[in-house]
């Protein structure tokens, strides 16, 4: 089958493009850099499933975390997604489409909730025996400890730019999907002497390649 692997950037694509260059594999390969932040990834990756006749796509790369008891370079299965700067700040609280009554004014399918869900990725978690995370997409970097603490009760685990479009493209245009993250640091840290970008990259890169084994 033909299958789509994409990331924001080409060099989080890397180490797999090289693996995949003079292996013998089942399945049809097809490389895409959506570029960075969900407009411009949420267009290219509709596109995408509109002009190959791809049977699954798999989206990797590195993802900041919110929790500071996981290992940074770990690797995460994506639950749950969704854009976490659609709503607005009142009173020092944040309210969601979902607390200002206007998700039921989304078009179908998503209008019943904010929340982009991966019926699979507990499978796919299982198979590649790894933990399965919610994320929040984001088109600011989280850096103020309000909304840190915010999406903290929320629940939420992991931040990227890109996952959410993944996820609401996939739902829409019917598609079985797979979201990977490698954590490269810790959200609010932004001295990036103490990020692991390179580990991160080569081990959900490595964990792309087991998956693709496996299909």
């Amino acid at each position: 089958m033909q299958i789509v692997i994409c990331a924001a950037t080409q060099i989080e694509l890397l180490p797999l493009m090289q693996l995949t260059n003079n292996a013998k594999l089942k399945h049809e390969i097809v490389f895409l850099v959506h570029g960075i932040g969900c407009a411009i990834s949420s267009a290219l990756i509709s596109k995408a499933m509109l002009q190959y006749n791809a049977a699954f796509f798999i989206q990797i790369g590195i993802a900041g975390s919110f929790s500071t008891n996981i290992q940074l370079a770990e690797v995460f299965i994506i639950q749950n997604d969704f854009l976490g700067n659609q709503g607005v700040w009142e009173n020092n609280k944040w309210l969601t489409l979902n607390n200002l009554q206007l998700t039921n004014k989304q078009p179908e399918p998503f209008n019943k909730s904010i929340n982009f869900f991966n019926k699979d990725a507990i499978k796919y978690a299982e198979m590649l025996k790894l933990q399965y995370k919610n994320a929040v997409t984001v088109s600011e970097i989280t850096t103020q400890q309000i909304v840190i603490n915010n999406y903290t009760l929320a629940d939420v685990s992991l931040e990227t730019m890109e996952g959410a479009a993944l996820h609401l493209n996939a739902i829409l245009h019917n598609k079985n999907y797979v979201q990977l993250r490698g954590v490269s640091n810790f959200i609010g840290e932004r001295n990036k002497a103490n990020w692991k970008i390179n580990e991160a990259i080569t081990q959900v890169n490595n964990a792309a390649w087991q998956l693709l084994n496996m299909l």
